[in-house]
């Protein structure tokens, strides 16, 4: 059964939003560490809930596009009741945008669950007016920002350096939608990434000696908040005349 009681209610933008009466403090969201393979599940198909966990490193269960509007409240349901016997270690639950009616139904749904890991779609600047009225509702959350806008991809730096926010993730269909163009993937990819991936500086760690640094991962699968890898320079091809000059010359 969905709570009516919770009173969840994203605050407009450029006001501040207390923490409920009777909640504690949020104790942050826990470092994203789930995957690679991420395994997206129609929320209103909980006979798919328990093979879709066993098959992936993490199970996304969707209350927004994979669900009819329709069939929304009958997706709530579904994902309240399946909690239960779901590892919300491993379990993210896909919330509508906000300023939608739906993302308030949702966020209230699963304060009656143990699910904390939450992909906002379409997030933007409004996800950053309503974070603090989020974490009061769900203490503990961490949230998988969904940039698929021009506004969201703009919003990704400020995004990534709030506490709340364990990850970012870009989706190609909807950004291009939102400019109103027709997709061409590798175009897609580039501009999301280049925006998304070094969103947040890199954190201190040690470098192994010896080992090269990482390359840039072409995976669509969230990034972590937590370090963005170095881009690197392919090397320069050499004409076979000017490599017998150069030989030539070393002589």
């Amino acid at each position: 059964m969905v709570s009516r009681d919770v009173g969840y209610e994203p605050p407009a933008p450029g006001t501040a939003s207390a923490s409920a009466p009777g909640r504690s403090a949020s104790p942050g969201p826990r470092p994203f560490d789930l995957g690679p393979a991420l395994l997206f599940c129609p929320g209103d198909r909980p006979d798919r809930f328990a093979k879709a966990a066993e098959r992936a490193d993490a199970v996304v269960l969707d209350l927004e596009d994979a669900v009819a509007p329709a069939a929304r409240a009958a997706a709530r349901r579904a994902v309240v009741e399946a909690s239960a016997t779901l590892d919300p270690e491993s379990t993210v639950v896909r919330v509508n945008a906000v300023g939608t009616p739906e993302h308030a139904l949702d966020v209230a749904a699963l304060a009656d669950t143990r699910l904390r890991t939450v992909m906002v779609a379409k997030a933007g600047p409004e996800l950053l007016a309503s974070l603090p009225a989020l974490a009061a509702t769900l203490p503990g959350v961490s949230v998988i920002a969904l940039c698929e806008t021009a506004a969201g991809i703009l919003a990704a730096p400020e995004l990534a350096h709030r506490e709340e926010v364990a990850a970012l993730m870009w989706g190609a269909e909807d950004l291009v939608a939102s400019l109103g163009g027709t997709s061409t993937a590798a175009r897609t990819a580039r501009t999301g990434t280049s925006r998304v991936t070094p969103a947040r500086p890199c954190s201190s760690r040690r470098e192994r000696p010896g080992r090269p640094r990482s390359t840039p991962s072409t995976s669509t699968s969230p990034i972590s908040t937590g370090c963005a890898p170095r881009r690197r320079t392919p090397p320069r091809a050499v004409s076979p005349r000017r490599r017998a000059s150069t030989r030539a010359t070393c002589r």
